[in-house]
């Protein structure tokens, strides 16, 4: 492969390191295409590509770029972003003379994945190749992880411990979103939601 195109946001946090936020798992309107020999490029909403290039340094400033996709579905194909999007991606794989190696896609809508062959690019499978790098852990990673897993083990202790008949689904999820809280600064999204959802649920019964 002569470059990887990524949307998935685990593949795009490890070889940009940003994150957006748990609630564009499943957006994919981010996206980074990793280069033989270049720094990875990340098109992403614009004013997150602006903050990119005034805070994170690791990177140069050219590896930020404002992005536009269809939302999975919600601009309607005629409207082109997707054409754009894969002219960009072969625009900077024939300035390095990468256009003609096989590019590396981790996960694709379908309308991208026809734009894409439509500028002439033979799309590969790359999941298997990321998965294969995200194996390599440094001891940081490894004690991070270590770390999570005890923070997800106590507060399904608690859960445990708490669960009992006439149990609430919001009394639940806000005792795990406690228990997490108290152990990271960093709370999580799917847990408050479900929280909300269980409160609506309880006030329209």
């Amino acid at each position: 492969m002569g470059a990887v195109l990524l949307y998935d946001m685990n593949n795009i946090r490890y070889t940009t390191r940003t994150h957006i936020g748990d609630w564009a798992r499943d957006k994919l309107f981010r996206a980074a295409l990793v280069i033989r020999g270049h720094a990875p490029i990340l098109w992403d909403i614009g004013s997150a590509a602006k903050l990119h290039r005034e805070y994170l340094t690791w990177l140069p400033g050219e590896s930020w770029q404002a992005g536009l996709s269809t939302w999975r579905g919600a601009i309607d194909l005629e409207v082109g972003v997707e054409a754009s999007n894969a002219r960009k991606v072969a625009d900077v794989l024939r300035e390095h003379g990468l256009d003609g190696e096989p590019l590396g896609v981790d996960v694709v809508e379908l309308p991208a994945l026809r734009a894409l062959e439509n500028e002439g690019l033979h799309v590969v499978d790359a999941q298997a190749l990321m998965m294969c790098a995200r194996q390599i852990k440094t001891m940081d990673e490894i004690a991070l992880l270590d770390q999570s897993a005890g923070l997800v083990d106590a507060a399904y202790e608690q859960l445990f411990r708490f669960l009992h008949v006439g149990a609430q689904e919001n009394q639940a999820v806000s005792l795990v979103n406690a228990e997490q809280d108290r152990g990271s600064a960093c709370g999580h999204g799917w847990t408050r939601s479900r929280a909300l959802r269980g409160l609506r649920r309880q006030q329209a019964a």
